[in-house]
């Protein structure tokens, strides 16, 4: 019986303990449960709080942005009312400055209206004084060439009276030396000749060569007399075959005859150099004006010849002085 009931305390002390066992367990895992519901709680709390600092800095970030913003929107609108301000003041003091501006020009060209009045008046006045004056002119130089004209009238009157008294005593005596007579007057008419020649050439050499560059390149036709040929027939229309060395030649040759003095001769001899070269300006821009293609080869050709004999009679007389 004793036995027994030992067991039984024993058995029921092991309950106990067991009992015991299980409520200490049961409380750490209430312990833990707690301290795992504090934990995630504080957690909560902590992410909370943060979020909720992290929203305050921000909106305290974003007010002061828009602070900032507003200040800036307000200076920019302080600056262009500025800068409106200076642009009106500077607009009024343009348009005083145009305004005075225009009545000075008004003024001016009032100015230059009368003035140019005035000079069209006084151009006119001197105008009608020149005309009343070339018309007196005229009619002086009219009446004195009438004078002249009655005096040439009446000393030819009286030399042919007089010729006529001595016309049949001249006859007489005139018969010896008419054949000298005739010899003196070709001469004469020969040098005359020659003279006309020289001058012709002088003037329409000197004419092309002092040509501005759009007198050159006019429309007006070119033809074989446009240029001025060396020649010895000033009485006629020079044609391609009076152009020979031997009509050239004989040309500059007897130039001596004429009243041109050494320094013009070899003036004329040098522009004659400068023209007739084949590659010069005033030669070749009235070259290409020439349509025809056979009468450039023609002229190129003639003018290779005078160039030639020119040069040569330069050398000979002037090169080596």
């Amino acid at each position: 019986m004793q036995h027994e009931w030992t067991d039984y305390e024993r058995r029921r002390g092991g309950l106990e303990t067991l009992r015991k066992a299980e409520e200490l367990r049961k409380a750490e895992r209430l312990r833990k449960a707690v301290l795992q519901a504090a934990h995630r709680r504080c957690s909560q709390w902590i992410a909370e709080e943060l979020l909720r600092r992290h929203a305050e800095q921000q909106r305290i970030r974003i007010a002061e942005e828009l602070r900032q913003a507003e200040e800036q929107r307000q200076a920019e609108i302080r600056r262009k009312a500025e800068e409106r301000q200076i642009a009106e003041e500077i607009l009024r003091a343009a348009k005083r400055k145009c305004s005075q501006w225009i009545l000075e020009e008004m003024a001016k060209e009032e100015a230059r209206q009368k003035a140019e009045e005035l000079r069209k008046a006084e151009d006119r006045r001197k105008a009608e004084e020149h005309r009343r004056a070339e018309a007196r002119r005229k009619e002086q130089q009219r009446e004195a060439q009438e004078k002249i004209q009655r005096d040439a009238r009446r000393k030819a009157k009286a030399k042919a009276e007089a010729e006529a008294h001595h016309r049949r005593a001249r006859e007489q005596s005139s018969k010896g030396h008419e054949a000298n007579s005739r010899n003196t007057k070709s001469r004469r008419a020969r040098k005359l000749s020659l003279e006309v020649a020289a001058a012709h050439y002088v003037i329409a050499l000197q004419s092309l060569l002092e040509k501005k560059p759009h007198e050159k390149t006019t429309t007006t036709p070119i033809v074989f007399q446009t240029f001025p040929w060396p020649t010895l027939t000033p009485y006629r229309p020079v044609q391609p075959v009076d152009i020979v060395d031997d009509t050239v030649e004989a040309f500059f040759n007897r130039l001596h005859e004429t009243s041109l003095s050494k320094e013009e001769k070899k003036a004329l001899l040098s522009k004659s150099r400068i023209f007739w070269h084949p590659d010069r300006l005033a030669f070749r821009q009235i070259v290409q004006r020439i349509h025809d293609p056979s009468l450039r080869k023609v002229v190129e050709k003639k003018a290779m010849i005078v160039s030639k004999i020119v040069n040569s009679r330069w050398d000979t007389e002037f090169s080596n002085k």
